[in-house]
């Protein structure tokens, strides 16, 4: 018995084993849509550097738009679940938003591949597939404007348009994507750092001026 259960541990499960060809897949669909973009991209050349047959691709997906809403679920989900933890903290506004920041950018530092092709590719979902992952996309804008409103209402932050900081915060942060390298200079937490400074740098009240 002690044999055969020690034989078996280093057998992964069926289950195990779906999972991880899923992952493959994922992966390397997020390397081709980068390539080739999502309209250029096919099945067949995805199957082909897979190394398995169209049919057996589709045993695992059914299209590219399920594709693209899986490349999105798998980073999204966990980043969600950190900046859940960071609008719930008794950290004060400023603090906050460094979080976010720093887990949006550590988002892209685990997942560059994945993050790019989707940022790039979104607009090319159909409105289905777009519905569909829609709902996540809002909550994080949510989770951002509560941090802005929160810094407003206790007059840390200048009143301003929140729909427009919010813009002008997150276009800074995903336009990063195109530049920031994991083996670079910078690590993430750093960058995220700067980019909490130059935000903070407009939202801050400014001193001594007789409006904000």
């Amino acid at each position: 018995m002690e044999q055969s259960r020690a034989a078996g541990q280093g057998v992964a499960s069926p289950a195990r084993q779906g999972r991880g060809r899923r992952e493959q897949v994922v992966e390397e669909a997020a390397r081709l849509f980068l390539e080739r973009g999502y309209h250029a991209a096919s099945m067949r050349e995805l199957a082909r550097r897979l190394g398995i047959s169209l049919g057996t691709l589709y045993h695992h997906v059914r299209s590219k738009a399920d594709l693209l809403v899986e490349i999105h679920d798998s980073f999204i989900d966990g980043l969600l679940a950190r900046l859940e933890g960071v609008a719930s903290s008794p950290l004060s506004p400023q603090d906050k938003l460094r979080e976010f920041l720093a887990a949006q950018m550590e988002a892209i530092e685990e997942s560059q591949t994945r993050v790019t092709a989707f940022l790039r590719e979104r607009r090319s979902l159909p409105p289905d597939a777009a519905a569909r992952l829609q709902p996540k996309r809002d909550r994080v804008d949510q989770i951002l404007e509560a941090i802005l409103r929160e810094g407003m209402e206790r007059g840390e932050f200048r009143p301003l348009p929140v729909k427009s900081a919010r813009l002008a915060i997150l276009g800074m942060a995903n336009w990063a994507v195109e530049w920031f390298r994991p083996q670079g200079p910078q690590s993430a937490r750093q960058l995220a750092e700067e980019f909490a400074d130059l935000a903070l740098g407009g939202l801050l009240p400014r001193q001594g001026r007789g409006r904000p």
